[in-house]
Parts: C-alpha cells; sequence; structure tokens
C-alpha cells in the first residue's frame, strides 16, 4: 500500500552545452511517487534515463546542467539548493544505487569502513562502535552471512552480487524516504538479478521507503513494479500501471520495447528490432521524436510535423497516458 507523495518533480529539463548545440537530454518530465510505491522508468540506452537520475540528485557536471522545472523531496525543492545543502539531503532522505558497485565502492576501504562513513557523515553523534554495529545489522538486512567477520573484507572479496548488496545497505543506511536504483541489475546474471530484485521488494515492503528504478530491461520491471514509464528522446512517452502498458500498449514505442523481450511462448520466433536510431537530441524534429521510426506513424503528416499532445488513459490508474496522436483508437483496439 502507498502513502504519502515524496517525490514530486515538475516540468525538469536538462542539458548539455556542445560546440553542435545543446542538447535537450531530459525534457518536461514530471510525475510523483509515493512511500511504498515502485516506480520504473525504461527506455534504451541513450534515452535520458540516467541523465535525469543524476538531475535528480543535484550530480550533473558541466556542460550539464538543469535547464528549468522543480524537484520537490518532502515538499522542498532540489533545484538550485547550493552543493552543501544537497550532500546534507543525499544519501539522507534520498539515495542513489549505482549500475556498477565496484566502481562505485572504494577499493582500498573495507566494506565495514565505508559503511561506517556513510552512517558517520549524517549522524556525526554515532560512535565508531555503534556505528560499527550498524553496519553489521544493514548486511544482514541485505542478507549477507556472516556480516561482523565480512565488515573486514575489501570490495574484491565479494562477488558481482554481494558487492550491489552492499550499495544497497549504503543507500538504506540512513533510512531515506526514496532510493533511486539506476540499471542495478545490469551487471549480474539472471538468478542473482532476481535475488536482487526480491531484496528491494522486502526492502519497500518492511521499510515503506519509495523506489525509483531506472533501466533498459523490461522484464526487470514486468512483476515487480506497480508504475511503468517509457522514457524516449528525454520525455516520458507512455505512463501507466505495469499490468495495463504490458497487456495494452498505447504507444508504438512501447510496444517495440516490450515485442523485442524474448518470451519462451514465441521458441524459434524471431525477435522484433526497432529500426533505425533515435533523434539527435540537439536537433529534434518538429512532430513525433519517434516518427522516423515508428511502424503506424512513419510518413503522416501529422507525427511529422505536429508534437503529440499526451492522451489520457484513465483506465489504466492515476495519471496514465501515451503521447501519441494515435493512442486513444490503438488503447481501445489493444495494440499488443
Amino acid at each position: 500500500m502507498t502513502g504519502n507523495v515524496v517525490l514530486d518533480i515538475a516540468g525538469l529539463s536538462a542539458e548539455f552545452a556542445t560546440r553542435e548545440g545543446t542538447a535537450h537530454v531530459v525534457r518536461d518530465v514530471g510525475f510523483t511517487v509515493r512511500a511504498g510505491e515502485k516506480v520504473a522508468i525504461v527506455g534504451e540506452s541513450g534515452s535520458g534515463k540516467s541523465t535525469f537520475a543524476l538531475a535528480l540528485l543535484g550530480l550533473l557536471d558541466p556542460p550539464g546542467r538543469i535547464a528549468a522545472g522543480a524537484v520537490r523531496l518532502d515538499g522542498r525543492d532540489l533545484v538550485g539548493l547550493g552543493e552543501g545543502a544537497l550532500k546534507r539531503v543525499r544519501g539522507r532522505s534520498i539515495s542513489l544505487v549505482f549500475q556498477d558497485p565496484m566502481g562505485a565502492l572504494d577499493p582500498i576501504k573495507t566494506i565495514g569502513a565505508q559503511l561506517v562513513d556513510t552512517l558517520r557523515r549524517h549522524q556525526p553523534g554515532l560512535s565508531r562502535a555503534d556505528a560499527r554495529r550498524r553496519a553489521a545489522e544493514l548486511l544482514r538486512e541485505v542478507e549477507v552471512g556472516d556480516a561482523e567477520r565480512r565488515l573486514d573484507d575489501y570490495p574484491h572479496q565479494y562477488s558481482g552480487g554481494m558487492r550491489q548488496r552492499v550499495m544497497i545497505a549504503i543507500a538504506i543506511a540512513n533510512d531515506p524516504d526514496i532510493v533511486v536504483a539506476d540499471e542495478p541489475t545490469t551487471a549480474l546474471d539472471v538468478t542473482t538479478q532476481a535475488q536482487i530484485l526480491a531484496l528491494f521488494d522486502r526492502l519497500v515492503a518492511r521499510r515503506g521507503l519509495a523506489l525509483l528504478m531506472i533501466t533498459h530491461n523490461l522484464a526487470v520491471v514486468a512483476n515487480f513494479c506497480d508504475t511503468l514509464q517509457v522514457m524516449y528522446a528525454g520525455r516520458i512517452v507512455e505512463r501507466g500501471a505495469v499490468d495495463a502498458v504490458f497487456e495494452r500498449p498505447a504507444h508504438p514505442y512501447t510496444e517495440a520495447l516490450i515485442e523485442s523481450i524474448p518470451d519462451p511462448a514465441r521458441r524459434g520466433a524471431r525477435l522484433r528490432t526497432i529500426e533505425g536510431l533515435p533523434p539527435d537530441l540537439r536537433r529534434l524534429p518538429t512532430g513525433c521524436s519517434f516518427e522516423p521510426r515508428c511502424p503506424v506513424g512513419r510518413g503522416r503528416p501529422v507525427c511529422r510535423t505536429v508534437a503529440p499532445p499526451p492522451v489520457p488513459l484513465a483506465d489504466r490508474g492515476p495519471g496514465a497516458f501515451a503521447e501519441c496522436h494515435f493512442a486513444a483508437e490503438r488503447a481501445g483496439e489493444g495494440a499488443a
């Protein structure tokens, strides 16, 4: 069951200045995430997902910048806060789990030292002894066996899946309201992926925290998240309850992504591929960004010249929509 709104994003846009022009990487993104809710953002590599995650946490480095919008965490707008204020928020109220835990963990510090540092950074009154006890509790919570002893191990002594568990322990160490997980299972094998997702599921249920998962892999979120948001060329082009979107995608891009997932029921059939490439974000088309690749709208004058408005899809959950000129008719026909 979900609770109060934790994260409220309104009109968020991020861009990068280049010699060839400004790349509009995140474009007018807005949605809310509630306590206990699991929200997924999916899309191809290059769709703007990771830039969006960095923008949320104020981690965009020049030449990247937030061009517009608000990111309200528990009612407080993070956009425009100084680095000192952001450091007090990051890890305390909102935290990030990276794709590659080996790159995120410090290879010359023990796991215990990194957990203790994380705890004491936001809880300076915590003694080292108490912080170490809490670090062992966190390892047990993320299901690392023999936790007390393994505090003294270094990251290279952990497997990939175990390192990701450590990253999750660091992310939840200071009881944040929301965890942003950026491709947290991409570097893991299928079995370990399932274990990490099950761990996230238990943590959300136990702690009531909100989870925003960013991934290119729809199969990962199919039976895990509550709400699915599909990003293409920096925009959310479809949003709805996960089951409804998978059963009846209203945007042709969403349908193509779903049909590219291997399905044992279609054994022997060729997987669908999406022709062409995403648009140059420095030279966005006038109409629908997906039109050059779209089997439904390619060549249609309205798709080529008019940007599609968000079409509400009320039967697919609160705030559900698809940005497609033909979304209503596709939804009614059961596009999948």
